[in-house]
This record gives structure tokens, C-alpha cells and sequence, in this order.
């Protein structure tokens, strides 16, 4: 069988931007794309997938009692961990800026699992706004081995931080992939 990739999404615009990546890896055969939902959102990540003929692979459960952000990535991290221990991927896809995306980087990293960043490069120059999708898209940006920019713009601000070149494709952002997906379908009014 060909390897697994697991595309981790927490939350709907996650679920949205990496369906297509998941249609795309399945249509040409290489790759198994496993879709987790880890929990953040779960029933959102559902509903999102399900308006493209898709559902998680593998759903996460996250206990949270307080809903602060240490709570949330503490659980993260460890049911990533707990996944990437007893299915472990060739590769991890994260997308954009989240607390999810942060910690599957994380446990990737950690686990010396290739790290691909789908969304990269975006950047706002402020640490405090947004708050805290901005450190975690720059620090995400430091763990991923590829980074999947969106924009030349996106790509320039990876180069600027010394990311390698040879790690940076301009891929366009899968939202229009996705969007244009479902205005294909033809689904009745």
C-alpha cells in the first residue's frame, strides 16, 4: 500500500482548505491520505468534510475543562502523539495557523516526522494581532521541511526568514480549489 500522510484539521476552514488535498493525494495513488479530526472542533471538521463526499479517518477526543489555550495544546499534543506512536505517517500536513496546527507540527517534529505546511508564509509583522494564530504560524514555519505558500507574497516572507528555497512551493490557496469543487456539483437549489 502506498504511505500514509496524515492531513490534521481541527476546525472547519482547516477541514476546507485540506479536503482537496486529500481528493488530489487519493486521485493519483501514491500517497494514502489519512484525514484526522483532532478534536478541536470535531462536529465542525465533520460538516465540513461531508459537504466534499469525505469524513475523518481517525477522530480525536479532547477533554477540555477550562477551553484555554494551554489546556487545548497539552491535549493536542498528546493524542497526536498517541496517533503518531501507533500509526505512524510518512508525513504530516497542518494547515494555516491554529492551536491544531501548531500541535500536530509539534508532535511531528518530535517524533521526526516530515513536517508539510499547506498555507505558509502568511504574515502579518505583529505578534499581537492576530493573537495567537501569528506565533503559531511563525512557529510552525520553523518546523515544517515544506512549505506550501499560497502567494510570491508568502513565499517571499519564508525566504526573508532564512527558510530554504528549496523547500518553498507556490501553490496557490486550496480555498479555490475546494470552492470550485463544490460550485461543480450541481447540487440542486
Amino acid at each position: 500500500p502506498a504511505p500514509e500522510v496524515h492531513l490534521i484539521a481541527g476546525t472547519r476552514p482547516e477541514a476546507i482548505k485540506l479536503a482537496p488535498v486529500a481528493a488530489a493525494m487519493r486521485a493519483a495513488g501514491r500517497l494514502t491520505p489519512v484525514l484526522v479530526a483532532s478534536g478541536q472542533h470535531p462536529t465542525m471538521v465533520s460538516q465540513a468534510l461531508a459537504a466534499f463526499g469525505q469524513e475523518p479517518d481517525v477522530t480525536l477526543t479532547v477533554d477540555r475543562r477550562t477551553g484555554s489555550q494551554p489546556e487545548l495544546m497539552t491535549e493536542l499534543i498528546s493524542q497526536l502523539d498517541g496517533l503518531f506512536a501507533v500509526r505512524p505517517p510518512a508525513a504530516v500536513i497542518v494547515q494555516g495557523d491554529t492551536t491544531t496546527t501548531l500541535a500536530g507540527a509539534m508532535a511531528a517534529f518530535w517524533r521526526h516526522i516530515p513536517v508539510v505546511h499547506l498555507e505558509a508564509g502568511l504574515r502579518s509583522g505583529d505578534l499581537e494581532s492576530p493573537f495567537p494564530e501569528e506565533g503559531n504560524r511563525r512557529l510552525v514555519g520553523q518546523l515544517a521541511r515544506l512549505h506550501l505558500a499560497p502567494t510570491a507574497l508568502a513565499a517571499t516572507n519564508l525566504l526573508v526568514e532564512n527558510i530554504p528555497a528549496d523547500g518553498v512551493i507556490i501553490t496557490g490557496n486550496t480555498v479555490v480549489d475546494a470552492a470550485l469543487d463544490v460550485a461543480g456539483r450541481r447540487a440542486p437549489f
